[in-house]
């Protein structure tokens, strides 16, 4: 059913009798027919999801897909998202996808594992395994942690407590001595 929706949105997103398929297949430019998708989508984030999901499917690998999408206007996480779940339904491996994905130019780490965890709950993949692939391939935890549960960057995920504040212009200064009172009767 999914598939059906696909081929309808795509048929109605791009020109008449095109398809990323066909125009690849056609001897087009993985550049020029991205772009050209990506454009006949005019801004609609389902139909540009579905163009890269197409690519990916056609043979374009994950990284090209990514960055022709992206320099075609869409958001980086959206397009690695798109490519991982398209990369995962085909039979890549999440290690793969995430190998690719963080690949792409300009993506930072939480953006890769952002994406590739969200296209891995859209093909049914345990997100376990992303951040199983995350660590073996060097993320940090916290990259792993913001990316796949959505927290804020900068939390003490990473277990460095932040320093505490420190008040300046002040000096610790001792209370004045009291002098021993002196009783008139001694």
């Amino acid at each position: 059913m999914r598939k059906l929706m696909t081929g309808i949105l795509l048929a109605a997103a791009l020109p008449a009798s095109a398809s990323i398929t066909s125009e690849l297949n056609a001897g087009g430019s993985a550049a020029d027919v991205i772009a050209q998708a990506i454009t006949a989508c005019g801004g609609s984030a389902s139909c540009q999801e579905l163009a890269i999901a197409e690519a990916v499917t056609a043979g374009v690998d994950i990284t090209t897909a990514v960055n022709l999408a992206v320099k075609a206007g869409v958001d980086t996480k959206i397009a690695i998202a798109s490519a991982s779940e398209a990369g995962l339904k085909a039979g890549q491996s999440v290690e793969s996808v995430l190998k690719a994905a963080s690949a792409v130019e300009g993506a930072s780490d939480t953006d890769v594992i952002a994406g590739v965890t969200n296209g891995a709950k859209q093909s049914g993949t345990d997100i376990k395994n992303v951040e199983s692939a995350a660590l073996k391939q060097g993320f940090s935890a916290e990259a792993i942690l913001v990316g796949t549960t959505g927290a804020i960057s900068g939390d003490t995920a990473t277990g460095t407590p932040k320093a505490p504040a420190v008040k300046t212009g002040t000096e610790n200064k001792k209370a004045p001595v009291q002098p021993v009172p002196i009783s008139p009767a001694t």
